[in-house]
């Protein structure tokens, strides 16, 4: 086994003086409430990636449109002093269940591109001329990219109905956004608080290449004289792939919880969970497209007498992932509120793949040698297909910690960013059933590859 260790420590300093930028406006009312008021705007000032940095004031509008926003909800006044657009939930609870790339297509600047209508698959973005590993993506105010290679996996964050508000930056991202890859901009996620009041809703889909989708949440509304309010949401969708062969399957929950009391002060907590599983397909080639079209995928057919690692079985995209948030907020003076996001991420996948190899002259390295695998050795077996997936474990704790104080029309920002992420990946040779095709385990358990001197055949970094 090669085994190389690799982990990151961040550390990021925060001082920033700024003065806020003022939008022409309605004269605020002001309201006596029994229960502390949270409002579910998003921050839109400089520094206020958060979901708990501003608290706002209510505004009375009275508009004689039934559309709520001009531009179904694509277009608002902005205050801040960056190119910045925003997807607000009017316009989310319009669509059909998608991820949040999907939801940000049609913002200025922004290229996407999906590899199935329902979004259960990865997806790709670029934004003027700069890569999605170059674009930072915060949810509830901690990051949620590949630690590894900074990419960005839309369809395992969030439901969509769960989302309050999508902020892209096309230019710089907020002075206090957790990114070390955000030189072309940044997306930030917020999800819509709890009501007041207990209730629940229930959406499913359906449509063609037998994809389906059912969604339900449920709100606690306040727990009995208490502050505390919160819901659960569970999801569970599947689809077949609109070209070959195999699908796309995902189970997903959320649940969200606020306790807001004085002025200001808020505690929440987020936890979302998700596993999903889907077909991978081939790079498509000049010579692919002549021949296939549209059409180029891994084969639909296994042939026992003649294994092939073409066989779309081997090609499969296991994924599990659990993010962990609390945004709080405590007002410290009347001019000095403290902001805290502690955040975990876990994450679990692999992409598949089946080579031939020759385990009597097996190349490890720069040298050559035998190896064996269940019955299968260097005495009985020239050459075996073996399937050889790439694993990736991810552990990502962290916490981005702001004080604000406020003095008229000045803000004046320290704060401080601290993460220590792990990234194990793994990529052992394991067995395939070679009557069905399938391997005998997705994450390449099971019996693996061993050579002659005793060490399994896995690549490996910790």
């Amino acid at each position: 086994m090669i085994t190389l260790t690799r982990r990151l420590c961040a550390t990021t300093a925060l001082i920033a003086l700024a003065t806020p930028a003022f939008a022409a406006g309605t004269q605020p009312t002001k309201r006596t409430a029994p229960r502390p008021a949270h409002s579910d705007d998003a921050p839109s000032m400089m520094g206020a990636t958060a979901p708990t940095d501003v608290e706002k004031e209510e505004h009375l509008e009275v508009h004689a449109s039934p559309r709520t926003r001009i531009g179904a909800g694509l277009m608002i006044k902005e205050d801040a002093p960056k190119s910045r657009s925003t997807v607000t939930q009017q316009f989310i609870s319009e669509q059909a269940p998608n991820n949040p790339m999907q939801l940000i297509a049609l913002l200025p600047g922004v290229n996407t591109t999906s590899l199935d209508p329902l979004g259960l698959s990865s997806g790709y973005m670029s934004m003027r001329g700069l890569t999605q590993d170059q674009i930072g993506y915060t949810l509830e105010g901690f990051p949620v990219n590949d630690i590894g290679n900074y990419a960005i996996y839309p369809q395992e964050i969030v439901d969509a109905e769960n989302l309050r508000t999508i902020n892209v930056e096309q230019g710089s991202a907020d002075l206090d956004s957790p990114h070390l890859s955000a030189t072309g901009g940044a997306v930030d996620m917020y999800l819509l608080g709890p009501k007041d009041k207990f209730g629940g809703a229930v959406d499913m889909s359906y449509g063609s290449y037998d994809s389906r989708r059912i969604f339900g949440r449920v709100d606690t509304g306040y727990v009995g004289s208490t502050h505390l309010k919160g819901y659960f949401s569970f999801s569970d969708a599947a689809e077949s792939s609109w070209r070959g062969p195999g699908g796309q399957n995902k189970m997903h929950g959320e649940t969200k919880w606020v306790n807001a009391w004085g002025q200001g002060n808020v505690i929440s907590l987020t936890l979302v969970g998700n596993t999903g599983t889907s077909t991978l397909f081939p790079s498509t080639r000049m010579s692919n497209w002549l021949t296939n079209g549209i059409h180029n995928s891994y084969s639909a057919k296994w042939d026992a007498a003649n294994p092939s690692g073409n066989y779309y079985e081997l090609h499969r995209n296991p994924f599990t992932n659990i993010y962990a948030s609390a945004p709080s907020t405590f007002t410290l003076t009347d001019h000095l509120k403290l902001t805290e996001t502690p955040y975990f991420w876990y994450g679990d996948g692999n992409g598949g793949g089946a080579y031939s190899e020759n385990i009597q002259n097996f190349q490890w390295g720069a040298t050559k040698t035998t190896g064996s695998i269940g019955p299968y050795n260097a005495t009985n077996t020239k050459s075996l297909l073996l399937y050889n997936p790439s694993n990736t474990q991810t552990y990502r704790p962290g916490a981005v910690t702001k004080l604000t104080l406020t003095t008229g029309k000045n803000r004046l920002m320290a704060g401080y960013w601290f993460e220590y992420s792990k990234q194990f990946q793994s990529g052992p040779y394991s067995l395939i059933n070679y009557a069905t095709g399938k391997p005998l385990d997705l994450n390449g358990g099971g019996p693996n590859l061993v050579l002659a001197n005793g060490d399994t055949a896995e690549y490996a970094t910790r």
